[in-house]
């Protein structure tokens, strides 16, 4: 079921991706943040926080990502090199990274997302992701593959990106 949601948001990214390119009347900052919430699939919930910038080197960025148990699922702090590309409203990425999984003792964790964002305006977009955690050792906790439907605020400073 995982790899269906998985591959299904992956679907979703190309397809926003190829849609006609309309103009951006004005220019988006490349600062961000955002947030999702998500179950573990055994009743926990987790509130997901993000914060980066998606044009440090052109189409280089950095993002850092915290995943707040509301329950007894663990939680995690990661940051992620990521690539982002744009079209008209919508930005495709990727992103790689490592992290700590942590419920009581942190653990490491590797992390890949890849995703894209809808552009309501220069400030707000929705981004819909797939992620993909994997914790060291082996066993630890269980390894996640997710989709999340989220919302993000570009925040405002002078001379955005298109």
């Amino acid at each position: 079921m995982r790899l269906i949601l998985l591959i299904l948001s992956l679907l979703a990214t190309f397809a926003l991706a190829q849609a006609p390119a309309a103009p951006s009347p004005t220019p988006r900052n490349s600062a961000y943040v955002g947030g999702y919430a998500l179950t573990d699939g055994a009743g926990g919930w987790l509130l997901g926080l993000t914060a980066g910038d998606d044009s440090l080197l052109e189409h280089f960025g950095l993002r850092l990502e915290a995943d707040l148990p509301l329950s007894q699922s663990p939680g995690s702090l990661s940051l992620l090199g990521t690539w982002r590309t744009s079209q008209g409203r919508v930005d495709s990425y990727t992103g790689v990274g490592l992290g700590v999984a942590f419920s009581g003792q942190g653990y490491l964790m590797g992390q890949f997302v890849l995703g894209g964002n809808f552009h309501l305006s220069p400030e707000w977009a929705i981004f819909l992701e797939g992620q993909y955690r994997y914790v060291l050792p082996s066993g630890t906790f269980t390894n996640t593959a997710q989709v999340v439907l989220g919302l993000q605020y570009r925040l405002s400073r002078a001379g955005g990106r298109p």
